[in-house]
């Protein structure tokens, strides 16, 4: 690890363009999934708790990236609003994705540090609501 996230350009849900160092500075559990993988829609609640806990610590972040291809934004806003997750995601369908980050597995997710820095990779589904990931992000932040 230790390499320098790649540039990527993805969609808000409302449509609007970003680019995932939009949230540099802040650690980032960086989460790529995709509505036909089991495993990951297993996960999302997991996932939000997460989020859920990290809501008073604005440096450290939790960023789902769906990488369906097709409109699938109708699908997951439904799919969020019916569980009432809060998690944030964008989305990102041409499979530049998959090309820069090396996505050849579903569930797959990485920690970046708030310099930009990819600190670990993790694939596969996880207990993501764990003390072990919150104490994991609490580890990038740069110290004071």
């Amino acid at each position: 690890m230790g390499k320098p996230l790649p540039e990527l350009a993805v969609a808000r849900g409302d449509g609007s363009a970003a680019t995932l160092q939009e949230w540099q500075g802040k650690a980032v559990l960086l989460h790529f999934w995709a509505t036909w993988c089991q495993p990951c829609i297993v996960e999302l609640p997991k996932l939000d708790g997460l989020h859920r806990r990290l809501a008073a610590r604005p440096e450290a972040e939790v960023l789902t990236v769906c990488i369906d291809e097709g409109p699938v934004r109708p699908l997951v806003d439904r799919l969020m609003r019916q569980r009432g997750y809060t998690l944030p995601v964008v989305y990102e369908a041409s499979g530049a994705a998959a090309q820069a980050f090396g996505v050849d597995v579903l569930p797959m997710t990485w920690l970046v540090d708030p310099a930009g820095v990819v600190q670990a990779e993790v694939r596969g589904a996880r207990e993501w609501d764990s003390e072990q990931w919150v104490t994991a992000l609490e580890r990038l932040k740069p110290s004071p």
